[in-house]
């Protein structure tokens, strides 16, 4: 893995934090990382965020982790 997408891998998971929170007081059936998958494109050096459920995901938590999937970008 890359050290920027290693960092941004990182940065992601400490953002999880405060969202896993938010997705618990859903009471979504699973664990967070059911709905998500990080994938990384070596070509590019890029992450990708798959999220997997959008109908069962609660919207405010698909936001979320979109926003902190941009936001923990190095």
């Amino acid at each position: 893995m890359k050290t920027d997408t290693k960092k941004w891998k990182e940065n992601f998971n400490q953002e999880l934090v405060h969202i896993q929170i938010q997705f618990d007081s859903f009471f979504t059936e699973g664990k967070m990382d059911d709905y998500y998958t990080l994938k990384e494109d070596r070509k590019a050096g890029m992450l990708i965020l798959n999220i997997s459920a959008h109908n069962e995901l609660p919207k405010q938590i698909e936001e979320e982790l979109i926003d902190a999937f941009n936001k923990s970008k190095p």
